[in-house]
């Protein structure tokens, strides 16, 4: 039997993440696998949420390919206040790495229509007309 038959590779690693593009994307949500570091940033950026008075501004930081923006898609879709597959997908992905955090996270969207998420991609435009367009498309 050969190494072939045995070893699939998940197709879906070899593009990249656009947030805005991807952002809805049940298919980036289902390809997610959460590391050790997303699930310590993800508790770490829980725990800033639980508090109210907790700085709440982050920086992702690494190389390009190394889940940046897959990670952001992911977390926006766990604190994304409406039902959609994507949403549902990243709940069952979080809960089957830790189930703690899975919990925690979904009391963080009980009783409220959730986060508003403003997912800005870098271009070449202004930064500021990229942030209006962001915010405006996220406050529809």
């Amino acid at each position: 039997m050969s190494l072939k038959s045995k070893i699939k590779v998940n197709s879906h690693y070899t593009r990249s993440i656009n947030l805005t593009r991807d952002v809805d994307s049940s298919a980036v949500i289902k390809s997610y696998i959460p590391t050790s570091r997303a699930l310590k940033t993800l508790g770490q950026i829980y725990e800033s949420l639980s508090v109210n008075k907790a700085p709440r501004a982050w920086s992702l930081v690494g190389p390009y390919g190394s889940g940046k923006s897959s990670f952001a898609v992911f977390l926006s879709q766990l604190l994304s206040g409406k039902e959609s597959n994507a949403k549902v997908d990243s709940s069952k992905i979080l809960k089957k790495s830790s189930k703690d955090l899975s919990e925690k996270y979904s009391s963080l969207a009980k009783g409220n229509s959730g986060y508003c998420s403003v997912l800005l991609t870098g271009s070449p435009e202004s930064l500021s007309k990229s942030l209006m367009i962001a915010l405006h498309s996220s406050a529809k």
